[in-house]
């Protein structure tokens, strides 16, 4: 069982992305040691373009709550960074939450079941 947060570049339809995969469950040391290398690979990008984010939550069934609060402060302080977020998940727990933290962020985060969707409207 993976411990971490793998975040990648990747590219889906000539568009590049951030891909994020997260462990089956999200504590906090797990959240900080990824927002660390979140900001560091912004850094990869240039930096008047909005980059997106693919949040692939397949494996995750669960978090801290303090982890949450975290994640949702960054997605707040990120947001002139970021474009699109995708949830890429089928737990309609993490589904609902992913949903409730991007109202809580001020994004409209959009969710699919799998990666090959990310992109559809």
């Amino acid at each position: 069982m993976a411990n971490s947060i793998n975040i990648s570049q990747i590219k889906l339809n000539d568009k590049p992305f951030l891909k994020f995969d997260f462990p089956e469950y999200l504590d906090l040391k797990i959240a900080e040691e990824a927002i660390s290398n979140w900001k560091t690979q912004l850094s990869d990008f240039e930096s008047n373009n909005k980059v997106d984010l693919i949040f692939n939550c397949m494996d995750m069934s669960g978090f801290d709550t303090e982890a949450r609060k975290i994640w949702q402060n960054t997605l707040k302080e990120l947001k002139p960074q970021t474009g699109q977020i995708w949830v890429v998940c089928e737990n309609l727990f993490i589904l609902g939450a992913a949903k409730t933290m991007g109202i809580l962020s001020g994004y409209q985060i959009k969710v699919t079941r799998s990666i090959e969707k990310v992109g559809d409207s």
